[in-house]
């Protein structure tokens, strides 16, 4: 598995009930919560094994509560979920005057699960649609994941939508002067910036002589 890779629990054997899969402390540890079948659970950090079985340590796109402790990270049977390439759609913050939040977790309930704030226009990043609580589940541009307000979110590609260093953003119109040394070079416009150079010298060098010539003493 890559790392960075958002994972999803298979489909169990049995299509007509819903199955779950536990979550562990450590391979092999305590249970701490479960996840349903066909659900992103969060994102690949590294694979650990134990009594001949693999772990896959996730950052969980949801964190869980166990006992009074909360968990961002957890491990799962590495054979019970798969890396995610979601048939999914590229979204933006809607135009207008406000930033939005992406939170670790699908509530507003709290500042502390603020992750990021985006600008207006900004590209967010690419969903399968997954909604909780009237937020988005996204696997975010800037990476990893987070959850957005279906409020603030777009997928029509905004007039000023802001550009990205992936290029998977919209691009600025290039200035004059970047489109000339594209199209011509930098190397032939030095080259060029030179030879002009020289004329003008020579130009003034025959002008000089030609005055000089002119009122020179005659013998």
């Amino acid at each position: 598995m890559k790392i960075g890779a958002s994972l999803k629990t298979k489909a169990g054997p049995d299509k007509n009930v819903d199955e779950f899969f536990f979550l562990y402390t450590k391979p092999g540890g305590t249970k701490i919560g479960s996840v349903k079948e066909s659900t992103v659970i969060g994102i690949y950090e590294r694979t650990e094994s134990y009594l001949l079985t693999d772990y896959a340590y996730v950052k969980l796109a949801t964190p869980l509560t166990y006992n009074s402790v909360r968990y961002q990270y957890a491990y799962i049977r590495q054979e019970v979920v798969y890396e995610y390439l979601a048939n999914s759609a590229t979204y933006y913050v809607i135009p207008g005057p406000n930033s939005v939040n992406v939170r670790s977790t699908a509530t507003s309930a709290s500042s502390k699960n603020i992750l990021l704030v985006l600008k207006p226009n900004a590209l967010i990043g690419t969903t399968d649609g997954t909604t909780s609580n009237g937020f988005t589940l996204f696997s975010l541009a800037s990476g990893g994941m987070g959850w957005v307000s279906r409020n603030y979110i777009t997928s029509k590609v905004p007039a000023g939508a802001l550009p990205t260093p992936d290029g998977t953003g919209p691009e600025p119109e290039p200035s004059v002067g970047t489109t000339l040394e594209n199209t011509v070079g930098t190397g032939l416009l030095g080259t060029l910036k030179w030879v002009g150079i020289g004329l003008v010298a020579v130009i003034v060098g025959l002008v000089i002589a030609k005055l000089y010539q002119r009122h020179a003493p005659k013998n």
